[in-house]
């Protein structure tokens, strides 16, 4: 069996941010502004953020003479994410509840930014039992992130692991009525980690 999918999405954010002066008072009547509301501002931001998914694996099973059961997957995996900021800030309101650029005094800041991000992992999986008492899983990948430098950017992590059902050896036929099902698993393996600050880490 084949499977793919595919998705793309995109979310658009527009934010008005901004800041009243807010009077302060005394006995003698006004006795200027609260401080964090002064000078008045007001902040306008634009986000567009995109997003692609892709996967593709790939499953192959088969029994043989019985008991020897098999299966395969191999697959891949990428996902990207781009995200374009701009906002623009202007404080000195001339009217506190008209939160507009052009009704302000102050100097207009402007700013933008790019930030992407992408990962690229390929994978895969072998199983095998025989006569369903004896388990062995291999796992592997091979994954890279956009967030580490190029000479450090791929890396293979394996796993495996073995089973035992002691419950279908012939010794433990006197006990199946009381216990269903017992086994005895162990596993070893390793996964990447790209949980950095930032998307651009490496770049002083």
């Amino acid at each position: 069996s084949i499977n793919m999918d595919y998705s793309y999405s995109t979310n658009t954010r527009k934010e008005l941010d901004y800041m009243r002066q807010l009077p302060k008072y005394d006995k003698g009547g006004l006795a200027g502004y609260y401080p964090f509301s002064n000078p008045s501002a007001v902040l306008r931001t634009n986000t567009d953020d995109k997003n692609i998914v892709f996967n593709a694996y790939a499953d192959y099973e088969n029994n043989f003479a019985s008991k020897h059961y098999f299966k395969a997957m191999a697959g891949v995996n990428h996902e990207q994410s781009v995200t374009n900021i701009a906002n623009a800030s202007r404080k000195n309101l001339i009217i506190g509840s008209i939160p507009y650029m052009s009704l302000a005094t102050g100097d207009m800041e402007v700013r933008d930014g790019i930030s992407e991000a992408s990962i690229l992992g390929v994978f895969g999986r072998i199983n095998y039992s025989y006569d369903d008492r004896y388990l062995l899983e291999i796992n592997g990948r091979y994954d890279g992130t956009s967030r580490f430098p190029k000479n450090r950017r791929f890396a293979i992590f394996p796993s495996f692991s073995l089973g035992w059902r002691i419950d279908r050896e012939r010794f433990f036929g006197g006990l199946s009525n009381v216990v269903d099902m017992l086994k005895i698993r162990g596993s070893y393996g390793s996964l990447g980690n790209q949980n950095v600050q930032g998307d651009y880490p490496y770049i002083a």
